[in-house]
């Protein structure tokens, strides 16, 4: 390599160092902002006397959890009666512990065995939920799994005619749901909705927000490979799949009394355009494809009390998809309500690695 080559190389380097920091100057300013790894810049611009922020310190929670999932459409038997198909297979009792400090947050719980319908001899479940809470963008994410859970078939006739299939004796189902909601907060100085729904913040006067976002949604449903010839033309249904994108907006307010108290929340709804695949058993070369709109709404609530040290708390949250088809009534319901009762430690760690992740 040549003197000049050497130089020119030099350069472009120090030219594309350059440029690498200041894209890592940006990309901290934004991570900072959206997670709260660099707490100075994440909680810049509220109000101090409407909001305080407690991330920074380690925030310890006994919680109980009442889960809720559940979907309704009108399936067509082997011989063209309706049925409206109805499962909830969320066993919906939880007790555990949570913690919060920064950008992170954990919680670990376990179900309690009373609750169970519609998961007896169930294979294999996976339910987990994300949530991701900044001063400007917040939402939540859910993936669950169920492997052969049973679902409630009643007659659609309001007088009764038609065979009603118990939920132990109905055939087996498997799920596949992916979720995921967003909403921005308009009102950025005197607003927080994490006092009311995490309780990470302390919101000591009443303030609100108008809000907007939407909401992703993927369900597919299908037959248990374990049903019976019998069982799978009873049901008639081989797979069906449901994807939804959807706008929303609407707002939150938080009413704060004697700065202790409060009760606050947040609603948005919109409309969201869906994609929908059916395949029946008795056709299964019979498959409909077609879109329909549909009503959404997400909706967050957070009663109970804050101070410095102790807090205490309902929260819940429940996200809504409503399907416009005819002769069907396609309803998709999730959501959780959570009891917490905790306290804030001003610990410090001298761990570097702990430093490096925003943790000490």
């Amino acid at each position: 390599m040549t003197y000049s080559a050497k130089t020119t190389f030099f350069f472009l380097t120090v030219m594309l160092l350059s440029k690498m920091a200041a894209g890592q100057m940006l990309e901290d300013s934004w991570v900072a902002q959206m997670t709260g790894i660099y707490d100075h810049d994440k909680w810049r611009g509220y109000d101090s006397a409407y909001v305080r922020d407690y991330s920074h310190l380690w925030t310890v929670r006994l919680i109980s959890t009442y889960k809720n999932n559940q979907f309704r459409i009108i399936n067509v038997d082997k011989d063209g009666n309706l049925h409206r198909l109805k499962y909830s297979p969320v066993a919906p009792w939880s007790v555990g512990v949570g913690m919060n400090h920064n950008w992170l947050g954990v919680n670990a719980s376990l179900t309690l065995p009373s609750g169970q319908d519609g998961l007896k001899d169930t294979g294999s479940q996976i339910d987990i939920i994300g949530r991701f809470y900044g001063r400007k963008i917040g939402g939540e994410l859910r993936f669950q799994y169920f492997n052969g859970h049973y679902a409630e078939i009643r007659p659609v006739n309001p007088s009764g005619l038609g065979s009603v299939i118990p939920l132990e004796d109905s055939p087996k189902l498997n799920s596949l749901i992916i979720s995921g909601n967003a909403m921005y907060v308009f009102n950025q100085k005197t607003y927080s909705y994490m006092g009311a729904i995490t309780q990470t913040q302390w919101q000591r006067q009443s303030a609100g927000s108008w809000m907007v976002g939407g909401l992703l949604n993927y369900h597919s449903l299908w037959a248990h490979k374990d049903n019976s010839a019998m069982e799978k033309e009873e049901l008639n249904l081989d797979n069906s799949q449901y994807v939804t994108l959807g706008g929303t907006a609407g707002g939150g307010y938080t009413f704060v009394f004697d700065k202790h108290y409060y009760i606050g929340g947040t609603f948005m709804a919109g409309i969201g355009a869906n994609y929908i695949f059916l395949n029946t058993y008795s056709d299964l070369q019979d498959n409909q494809n077609f879109f329909r709109p549909s009503l959404v709404s997400v909706a967050r609530i957070g009663i109970g009390y804050n101070s410095n040290h102790f807090f205490a708390g309902i929260q819940g949250i429940l996200e809504g998809n409503y399907i416009l088809m005819e002769g069907y009534d396609p309803t998709y319901i999730q959501g959780y309500l959570r009891l917490a009762v905790g306290t804030r430690l001003n610990w410090s760690s001298k761990s570097k690695v702990l430093h490096e992740m925003g943790l000490d």
